[in-house]
């Protein structure tokens, strides 16, 4: 297996050939070579020229050579080149069939032996030489290429030459007549560099390869930025038409393929009526439903597409497209089948019009996706993915791409699974595809047709976000598709364009034209691939792309009509240049879709254009005020309250003096020195009025007149004559860097919203009159206030106020937030400063954030679950204030910065439990606990959500810094008579919320279980409820957190029953000869008497628990000791059964037998007959001890007596009645 096939299988194994972030993609092109001319410039290798060489080869052969852009051609030229986001104004040529851009180190033109992309390695050491892994490579043929007089060789070389006319030039670089290292075949190809374009986006390229021995199966070809950047098309492999000639176009890979049509199954029912599932790309190729598929509210995104698994070759169940495929395109879509993938099979795609010239895309029973097509000479083509087994009712995104051309291994199959690209084909053919019906979805296209290797099943599931175009995709646009996403089900409505409404324009200046795609809500409505029409109701206009205003160039047709391709975006800022002196309107088409289509159709605030007008015309005027910075832009957005930089008031005509189309330079209405009375007013567009007290400040430069505010006034209202204006001597000095007298100025808006200011005068014997262009003031920060106060019960709510704050040097609440035409709103969150440590807990955090009202709003349902302290962070929800670019954070942080309390402490808080809740885990037995003995509760710290949760910050361990967790009290709330001890409960007892008594045997702190004791021991049974109560340390009153809650009833206090127990033990006597049974029974007091306690299940005896004293003299045979013992003991609580083992004949006696219970013991062990055993064990009952001699709680006796008393000898007796 070459390397090549082992890569791919790892691929398609791990399913990461695709993973990485791509910034180029590419497809195949059409074949135009450009034959370096005779006055195409010849490279010098590096080896002719300066030591070291740095290779060990000479001329030619892995080596180098510079180019510099400017000096490439004579005259020098401005042409630039950017890649990966960079201008390039020069590249660096390897001979082994590369392109370096930038500040080249790597040492890489060494390396001749070609590998798959990325590129890890570093390239071979080389003294006096530096050496790295390389980035910003274009490799076109990356072999051992000979490209000089290396190895013998003549007439190769590397030449280049600038081609075209600016502004859409090319640089073309060519391998002329190169061949491989030792051999003698020679070839040619070249790499075209595109112009850079218009706004910075990055441009595009080109690989061709003509005449010659290369086939491609030997050379990389790709792109690698980075090690984690890196686009691969070719390693190893056969992809060159030697004869016919092979290109491929390389461009930005978020530079989105415009689609030819769209269905995303949106609608709510289809009912078979023509053009029922719309098309949302704009061309109009709108579907209908055939026979059982239906519209379904299951879709991946909003509603999708229901097919069934009809099994008849006459039966059609699909969705059918008016698109007949060509020999270039593409299709995916998502994809949810209703039985496991490696089942039955289905139809997916088909087009078929002839059995025995398919075209179609299935799912097999083995779960592969298999995708055939048919060329016009009836040539069959078909590409199979591996095997798949996803279970049923799973979406996956699923596409395919074809490009049929002309010539060896020039046509192309591709499938797509998931945003991976699984399989490619790459074949001949005769570049025309054969003839076809129309694409159904979903099942057969043609009644009665079983397609050659395909099926007469039904798709069997769901479709959503249908994608049909007429290019060759790739995986990064497929990824795309599977990746998009929309925050609304509305469907995609009409264009909204927005405008500054007028610009002078002399001096080739660019108006910059917003177009946003809407929804029937007028919201924002992301479109990928669609393309629209742009033009001017004059026809005059020059369109353009602006810096960081779209992703893909637009396209200029020149008399004011242009286009422009979505690519992921629902807004793109383009600009437009008129050089006539005119009143024009902007109009947007993609099919259907209009400015005014759809709800568009009647005007609302979200679709005005300018002012308070929907799609309102544009003024290019000769002659005005410009505001605008040193460099002839703009207003840029602003921050409320903040002074902004120096801009410049111009009063500007045009040169021309002759109607019709002008590019005039700007000339300055009023020489240098001239003062003129300037009414100067702004209005407030969104929101469309101003408030009272807000209003902008216009601070003149030095010399240039007076700082002052100028009038508000409401969107719309400013005109030529009408508004309200405030009047201001103004001095047009000449101040660099302005071309013409100007009056500079900064500006300052305490309030928020979209603005625009506005200049009229009368001082050159013309009324001139201009506005701005409009500009967004965002808030500059958001504030905090009236903060409940500490400390707070977790769980329970609290209250802020939250405001939108100015920069000013006295900050003030700017009263315009909220008011947007839609409202603009924070989202809130919090960070949890104190305790810190392993374990602890963010806490769940909640609260509405409603209107702002002036720009504030209060806060009244904040709820933090946890204990400890946080600050709260409150965030701009769009993340883009009008969609400015503007953010706008804040924070309770008492330095503006969370969590910057003392220690670390954040200035919300304290919180504290809401209240506890205690659990006798182990009562002392069973289902009852003995007066005096221990059993096991459970203290847990809850919050006060509606189901509480433990609080675990509330924690007295090492862990946690610092302990939020006080020492806690326990009582009986029941008021049984008696006293409960081990009821003082450290802090440290708290792990995580929670503490348990007793403490684990591993627990760092110890703590013993609580006792009840009964007063009197004749108490009859009484139950206990354990209550806690929070103190510190030094006894005094905590923070009053308790287990009884304000509604006692859902208190969660542990109880046990306690009974007052006791065993008696009674005497007992029998013969010597005889096994002696002594009795022991657990009793408890009730009802006024000690009574046996069947309850018990937990009393357990031992025969090492009775301690034997023998009385001395010679009468008591039983002495020395164990002359008897304790065998066993049998039976269970409350009867027990002492067995004493006989003693013999002649060994009558008797001793006293202690029950030992408590921790002092009485007697010897005697378990077994013989010598005097060890000390009595206790059995450790303490609580069934009794006061049975009145001197205090005491163990349980009994004598035991072995033989009887006899008379003398009888002979006769006779008892009469």
């Amino acid at each position: 297996m070459n390397r090549f096939a082992r890569w791919l299988v790892l691929c398609l194994l791990l399913w990461t050939c695709g993973a990485q972030a791509a910034t180029y993609a590419y497809r195949n092109d059409v074949f135009s070579y450009d034959t370096p001319s005779a006055s195409a410039g010849v490279v010098a290798w590096h080896t002719s020229g300066a030591a070291p060489g740095c290779t060990t080869y000479p001329s030619g052969d892995d080596d180098f050579a510079d180019i510099v852009f400017a000096s490439a051609t004579t005259p020098a030229n401005d042409f630039t080149f950017t890649f990966a986001g960079a201008v390039q104004s020069g590249v660096r040529v390897y001979s082994n069939g590369m392109l370096a851009f930038g500040n080249d180190t790597s040492g890489f033109w060494r390396t001749y032996t070609n590998t798959t992309l990325p590129i890890t390695a570093q390239a071979a050491a080389f003294t006096g030489c530096t050496r790295g892994v390389p980035s910003n490579l274009i490799i076109p043929y990356w072999n051992d290429i000979v490209a000089g007089t290396a190895n013998s060789t003549s007439g190769a070389s590397v030449r280049y030459e600038l081609l075209g006319a600016a502004p859409n030039r090319r640089f073309v670089i060519s391998w002329v007549n190169v061949k491989l290292y030792a051999q003698t075949e020679r070839y040619n190809f070249q790499v075209i560099l595109y112009e850079s374009p218009a706004g910075g986006l990055n441009s595009n390229f080109k690989f061709q390869y003509t005449n010659g021995s290369s086939d491609g199966s030997d050379a990389t070809v790709g792109v690698q930025v980075s090690t984690t950047d890196s686009t691969l098309y070719s390693f190893n492999q056969i992809f060159i038409d030697p004869v016919a000639g092979s290109a491929i176009l390389w461009y930005p890979a978020n530079q989105l393929a415009g689609k030819g049509a769209e269905y995303r199954f949106d609608e709510g029912a289809w009912n078979g009526t023509a053009g029922e599932i719309k098309d949302s790309s704009g061309n109009g190729q709108d579907a209908v439903r055939v026979g059982a598929a239906a519209s379904s509210a299951n879709g991946k995104i909003c509603r999708g597409g229901s097919f069934t698994s009809n099994n008849s070759a006459t039966t059609i169940d699909a969705v059918a497209t008016p698109i007949t495929p060509a020999n270039v395109g593409s299709i995916d879509f998502w994809f949810n089948s209703n039985a496991k993938w490696n089942t039955t099979d289905a139809m997916l795609i088909d087009a078929t019009a002839s059995a025995a010239r398919p075209f179609f895309l299935m799912k097999s029973s083995a779960g592969a996706l298999k995708f055939s097509v048919t060329d016009s000479a009836g040539t069959v083509m078909t590409v199979t993915s591996a095997n798949q087994s996803f279970n049923a009712s799973t979406w996956h995104h699923v596409g395919v791409s074809w490009n049929l051309r002309a010539g060896t291994n020039q046509t192309l199959l591709q499938i797509f699974l998931d945003g991976v690209l699984v399989k490619t084909l790459r074949t001949t053919s005769t570049g025309a595809i054969a003839a076809l019906t129309t694409i159904d979805l979903g099942d057969n296209a043609t009644s009665g047709v079983t397609p050659s290797g395909g099926t007469i099943r039904g798709a069997n599931g769901l479709f959503d976000e249908v994608n049909i175009y007429g290019t060759e995709i790739n995986a990064s646009q497929a990824t795309a598709d599977m990746n998009d996403t929309r925050p609304s089900c509305a469907a995609f409505d009409h264009f909204h364009i927005s405008h500054g409404g007028a610009l002078v324009n002399c001096g080739n200046a660019v108006a910059n034209i917003t177009i946003e795609a809407h929804d029937t809500n007028h919201a924002a409505y992301t479109l990928s691939g669609a393309t629209i029409n742009l033009s001017t109701s004059t026809n005059h206009g020059t369109w353009s792309t602006v810096t960081g205003g779209s992703i893909n160039p637009v396209v200029n047709l020149g008399n004011g009509a242009g286009t422009y391709t979505f690519s992921g975006e629902s807004s793109v800022i383009l600009g437009l240049q008129n050089n006539f002196s005119e009143s024009t309107n902007i109009n947007v088409t993609a099919g259907v879709f209009t400015e005014r289509s759809g709800t568009a159709s009647t005007c609302v605030a979200q679709d005005y254009t300018y002012g308070s007008v929907c799609d309102a015309n544009i003024s290019f005027d000769s002659a005005g005020f410009r505001f605008v910075d040193s460099s002839g832009n703009n207003i840029a957005n602003q921050r409320a309250g903040i002074a902004s930089g120096t801009y410049y008031l111009q009063a500007v005509k045009s040169s021309c003096t002759t109607p019709g189309p002008c590019t005039g330079v700007c000339s300055a209405v009023f020489p240098p020195g001239t003062s003129v009375n300037v009414d100067l007013a702004f209005e407030c567009n969104n929101p469309g009025s101003c408030q009272p007290g807000q209003a902008v400040t216009f601070a003149p430069g030095a010399g240039a007149g007076t700082a002052s505010t100028i009038a508000a006034n409401g969107n719309g209202a400013l005109g030529i004559s009408s508004g309200s204006y405030t009047t201001r001597a103004l001095t047009f000095n000449s101040v660099a860097p302005n071309p013409t007298p100007a009056v500079p100025f900064f500006l300052n808006y305490p309030d928020v919203g979209q603005i625009t200011l506005a200049a009229r005068s009368t001082g050159s014997g013309t009324t001139l009159f201009s506005k701005s262009a409009p500009f967004v003031v965002a808030p500059h920060r958001f504030g905090f206030s009236s903060i409940t106060s500490g400390p707070i019960k977790a769980g329970t709510t609290f209250s802020a106020t939250l405001s939108a704050i100015n920069g000013a040097p006295i900050p003030g609440v700017s009263p315009n937030f909220g008011k947007e035409t839609v409202p603009e709103n924070v989202t809130l969150t919090h960070v949890k400063c104190l305790p810190t440590g392993a374990g602890t807990s963010s806490g769940n955090f909640t609260g509405t954030v409603g209107p702002f009202n002036n720009g504030a709003m209060l806060l009244s349902n904040l709820n933090w679950s946890e204990v400890g302290n946080i600050d709260l962070v409150a965030n701009l929800a769009s993340g883009s204030y009008l969609g400015s670019g503007l953010t706008a954070t804040g924070n309770t942080g008492a330095s503006g910065t969370t969590c910057s309390g003392v220690g670390g402490a954040g200035t919300v808080g304290r919180f504290i439990p809401d209240h506890f809740d205690t659990v006798v885990t182990l009562p002392g037995c069973g289902t009852f606990t003995y007066s005096g003995q221990p059993f096991a509760v459970a203290i847990t710290a809850k919050n006060g959500l509606a189901t509480p949760t433990t609080t675990v910050n509330y924690d007295g361990t090492a862990l946690t810094s610092p302990n939020f967790a006080r020492a806690v009290t326990l009582s009986d709330s029941s008021g049984a008579a008696g006293n409960l001890t081990n009821a003082a409960v450290a802090a440290a007892a708290f792990s995580a919320g929670v503490a348990t008594l007793p403490t684990p045997a591993a627990a760092p702190y110890t703590h013993q279980p609580p006792i009840f004791t009964f007063t009197s021991a004749q108490t009859p049974p009484a139950g206990i409820t354990i209550r806690a109560t929070e103190t510190f340390n030094n006894g005094t009153t905590g923070d009053g957190v308790t287990s009884l809650r304000v509604a006692p009833a859902v208190s969660v206090e542990g109880n046990t029953p306690i009974r007052s127990g006791r065993i008696r033990v009674a005497n007992a006597h029998g013969s010597e000869l005889l096994e002696l049974p002594l009795s022991l029974t657990v009793q408890y007091w009730n009802a006024g008497g000690f009574v046996a306690n069947t309850a018990d299940t937990c009393t357990v005896i031992l025969p090492a628990n009775f301690g034997f004293v023998f009385p001395g003299g010679a009468a008591n045979k039983l002495n020395p000791a164990c002359k008897t013992a304790v065998s066993a003991v049998t039976g269970s609580a409350p009867s027990f059964t002492a067995k004493l083992a006989r003693p013999g004949s002649g060994n009558g006696g008797w001793a006293d037998l202690t029950l030992n219970l408590g921790a002092t013991t009485t007697g010897v062990q005697c378990t077994a007959i013989g010598a005097a055993g060890p000390g009595a064990a206790s059995a450790s009952l303490p609580w069934l001890q009794y006061n049975w001699k009145g001197a205090g709680a005491a163990d349980p006796a009994a004598r035991v007596t072995f033989g009887v008393y006899k008379s003398g000898p009888v002979i006769y007796m006779r008892e009469m009645y």
